[in-house]
């Protein structure tokens, strides 16, 4: 018998988090949460919150354009505490690296500001990260940076992040 998949899904947002709930909640399934990646570690709250994490579950952390929306502070205490929580896999989006006018539209300085758009790839400086383990074509649309994949990483092969 295949295992049971139970989901978990995340979000800062309260009303969100209350219309996933009535849409597509599922006791003992599907279940959603608040957290804020900002202020808090969210995989620590998931963890403590969730009736669903169960030890020796093998997880699969999904952020799907979620963490372009955060500084590169937050990103940084995020990948620690993914690495830390036991997670198996690791599954985001990352932008195509796209250069316009001979300047990169990805990784930019601008990627500091709390609550914009600005387009990760992290293959790209700071990150260089390693490709991942599956990669497929999620996005081709001008304001996804020409194109986003969802990729998806072993954490225990996540190289460490300085804060």
């Amino acid at each position: 018998m295949p295992p049971r998949v139970k989901y978990v899904g995340v979000d800062a947002m309260p009303g969100v988090v209350q219309r996933n709930r009535e849409l597509y909640g599922e006791p003992g399934r599907v279940e959603f949460l608040l957290a804020d990646m900002e202020k808090e570690n969210v995989l620590q709250a998931v963890e403590a919150a969730s009736s669903l994490w169960e030890p020796g579950d093998r997880v699969a952390v999904l952020t799907r354009h979620a963490l372009e929306h955060n500084t590169w502070g937050t990103i940084r205490r995020f990948v620690r505490s993914l690495k830390a929580s036991g997670a198996a896999y690791f599954i985001a989006t990352n932008a195509v690296h796209r250069v316009e006018n001979g300047v990169s539209v990805v990784n930019t300085e601008r990627g500091n500001v709390l609550g914009g758009y600005f387009p990760i790839d992290f293959h790209a400086p700071p990150w260089n990260w390693r490709r991942g383990i599956a990669t497929w074509l999620e996005s081709v649309q001008k304001e996804d940076a020409g194109g986003t994949y969802l990729e998806v990483w072993l954490v225990s092969q996540l190289p460490d992040v300085m804060l």
